[in-house]
């Protein structure tokens, strides 16, 4: 009724536009804040909060624009530094988002909001313990600053405090005791610290605080999938999927319990789903080439059994002494190299005796506890273990016994000429027949 009365009068305009931008009326807003400009191009706030709406309009550059010029007319705005550093973190620009944080706390040293934005980008940069400053600083200047103990929580699990995580996510709940997010972190601090029926008591408050949530049923899920509550956790990542269908974690994590549940071609299709959403997870592409040998398909299973190496939470270092065997005839030493657990060198090794026409030198590298038992049971091998390995070179190739499979075992007819291969101590088995009569 002010700007209808006096269409001239900046000031009504400008507080217009901040009434509708917080209704959500942002286009709207944004024709009130130009028209308050146009009337008094003096206006830093105006300014501010046009920013604040190209923003959310998701019209960055113009946003930019916008809160240099109310810089530019009043050079201590924290407000506006602050809000600009908000954008230039979005935009992937994080060393000036930092800069405008430090001026906004600058000009306003008790601007907690500006300390809890610097923590999270410190955070973002992996700069742990400067973000729990920031944070400390932003708690100090406001102690009731809930977003800052739950920021700070999600550092300190990060560094693997947990306890520390779950006092500040408790002091979060006091304050502001309905958020969903703060009772899912709450929930994967216990999870860390082993209280798994408290972690599972958290995440189904957060579940129900937020039912629409497919990030809460998705976490529910997982920490039933940690106590192996396995047809509870598929419901809760069914749960999730229906509201959230391109969650390739969420997809994985589906896969793994209907694996647990031996429900192997519905696994299969979770795992290529997630595989499918996101052609770079290793982790699902190595689940799933591992459920496919679980059904048989070798052909497709060990295709995909090399992903084991690549970025997933359980990967280990590959070695590279040599160049990878193509599995074909090698006139020159062959390198095996063991892997995973003693359990899967043995499992491994039924194929060591398929290796002795394809290669004229084998080298077999395992665990120092099955040495002596190899030495006995392949002979014309090489046996040595790890710390040996510097000193058996050089080599003409290598390959790792998981990979053996690839080569070696693309049916299942192979498997059917696998023999006894491990041979017992002699002389110890018969002191033994001699110690009980037989």
């Amino acid at each position: 009724r002010a700007a209808a009365a006096n269409p001239r009068d900046a000031a009504a305009h400008s507080n217009t536009g901040n009434v509708l931008k917080e209704l959500g009326r942002l286009d709207e807003a944004l024709a009130h804040y130009d028209r308050a400009i146009r009337l008094n191009s003096k206006q830093a706030d105006a300014y501010n909060n046009r920013g604040v709406t190209l923003q959310e309009l998701g019209r960055g550059k113009e946003a930019l624009a916008s809160y240099g010029r109310a810089i530019a007319l009043q050079p201590g705005y924290a407000d506006a530094h602050n809000n600009r550093g908000v954008l230039l973190r979005d935009m992937g620009r994080a060393d000036e988002a930092l800069a405008s944080y430090d001026r906004a706390i600058k000009f306003n040293p008790a601007f907690a909001e500006a300390h809890n934005n610097r923590g999270n980008l410190l955070a973002q940069q992996g700069r742990t313990t400067d973000a729990l400053a920031a944070y400390d600083a932003a708690l100090h200047l406001n102690p009731k600053y809930a977003e800052a103990q739950v920021n700070r929580a999600a550092v300190l699990r990060e560094m693997e405090r947990a306890d520390a995580a779950l006092a500040g996510y408790d002091a979060a709940i006091a304050i502001k005791p309905a958020v969903s997010g703060t009772h899912l972190g709450r929930s994967l601090a216990l999870r860390d610290l082993g209280r798994l029926d408290e972690a599972r008591a958290a995440a189904e408050h957060a579940r129900d605080l937020a039912p629409d949530s497919a990030q809460a049923h998705g976490n529910l899920g997982n920490i039933l999938k940690q106590m192996a509550r396995w047809d509870a956790a598929l419901a809760s990542f069914d749960h999730a999927i229906a509201l959230q269908p391109d969650l390739a974690d969420t997809w994985n994590n589906r896969g793994v319990a209907l694996q647990e549940l031996n429900r192997l071609p519905d696994a299969i299709a979770s795992f290529e789903r997630a595989a499918a959403l996101n052609p770079d997870y290793n982790d699902a592409r190595w689940n799933l080439s591992f459920c496919r040998l679980l059904t048989g398909d070798f052909a497709k299973g060990w295709d995909g059994f090399d992903r084991r190496w690549e970025d997933r939470p359980t990967a280990r270092a590959r070695l590279h002494l040599a160049p990878d065997w193509n599995g074909q005839r090698l006139d020159g030493s062959l390198l095996v190299l063991n892997e995973q657990g003693v359990g899967d060198e043995i499992f491994y090794s039924g194929m060591l005796n398929d290796l002795r026409p394809l290669a004229r030198k084998i080298t077999v590298c395992v665990d120092p506890r099955l040495v002596a038992l190899y030495r006995r049971s392949f002979e014309n091998i090489d046996v040595i273990c790890p710390d040996d390995l510097a000193a058996a070179g050089p080599f003409d190739a290598q390959v790792y016994m998981g990979d053996l499979g690839a080569h070696l075992r693309r049916g299942p007819e192979p498997f059917a000429g696998v023999r006894p291969y491990l041979r017992a101590d002699a002389a110890r088995t018969q002191a033994l027949r001699d110690k009980i009569g037989v």
